[in-house]
């Protein structure tokens, strides 16, 4: 019996997974791009907007509707429930997702003897399960408005 080297396409290899596993990726390649494009414009200030998609935000926002993310420039006016554009630890995933919880927390600064605090932020869906947290350095903007 042949013993098939890791990603090494056979006989027995169905085409139609092949080309849905290249189109997931594709998809998640295009999403990345465009997570960057949106966090920068958000960094420089621009209002941005973009169509959701998912469904974790339901019923607020649902897959297809368009949402306008505005830059966050002072995280302290961020509050439980706000859905902010934000990009999650660990992982580095960017997300569209609701605040779940504020909290302080030290934080060692490089080359710092005393720590500093800062805000840590839990972020998840919209019934309430958590999927990461990040600091206010992390969340570029929130959503203003839902246009189904």
């Amino acid at each position: 019996m042949r013993m098939w080297e890791p990603h090494e396409i056979h006989s027995n290899d169905n085409a139609a997974e092949r080309h849905d596993l290249q189109t997931f990726n594709e998809k998640q390649q295009s999403a990345w791009t465009r997570n960057l494009w949106l966090k920068d414009q958000l960094q420089q200030g621009e209002t941005v907007q973009y169509h959701h998609s998912g469904w974790s935000l339901y019923p607020i926002v649902q897959p297809g509707d368009s949402i306008i993310i505005a830059p966050v420039l002072d995280c302290s006016t961020l509050r439980v429930n706000d859905i902010v554009f934000c990009q999650l630890q660990p992982g580095l995933n960017f997300y569209a997702h609701r605040i779940l919880q504020i909290t302080f927390k030290d934080f060692y600064a490089h080359k710092k003897r005393r720590p500093e605090q800062r805000r840590l932020f839990s972020i998840g869906t919209e019934i309430g399960r958590e999927i990461g947290w990040c600091y206010e350095d992390n969340i570029y903007g929130r959503m203003v408005e839902c246009v189904p």
